[in-house]
């Protein structure tokens, strides 16, 4: 008897047994994943002068530090534009009543 014979082809069932997901695989998995989430938190979280600490994340650390940078220039420039648009906008409505004003008193 073929140990994938139990995997025949019907309803909901498949013929490899890799595809199905059985709960000794599915705990293989979260495990799998709890390991290398717990390697990249160490090896972002890392000083730079350790030795141990591979190029790759030097590079991507200083690509995310490069990105942050970015974010917030980014973010300082959107409020300095907004707060310009809106002394603006203001200006344009005082300076258009005071033409009112000057216009309504010198009649």
């Amino acid at each position: 008897m073929s140990p994938y014979s139990r995997f025949a082809h019907g309803a909901g069932q498949t013929i490899s047994p890799w595809i199905t997901p059985t709960p000794r695989r599915a705990s293989m998995r979260r495990r799998l994943g709890k390991v290398r989430t717990k390697t990249i938190r160490r090896n972002v979280a890392a000083p730079e002068e350790e030795p141990s600490m591979p190029k790759a994340v030097t590079e991507m650390r200083a690509d995310f530090q490069h990105l942050r940078r970015w974010r917030k220039s980014v973010e300082q420039a959107q409020g300095f534009t907004f707060k310009a648009v809106i002394t603006i906008i203001v200006a344009g409505f005082l300076g258009a009543v005071w033409l009112g004003v000057k216009a309504m008193l010198g009649k």
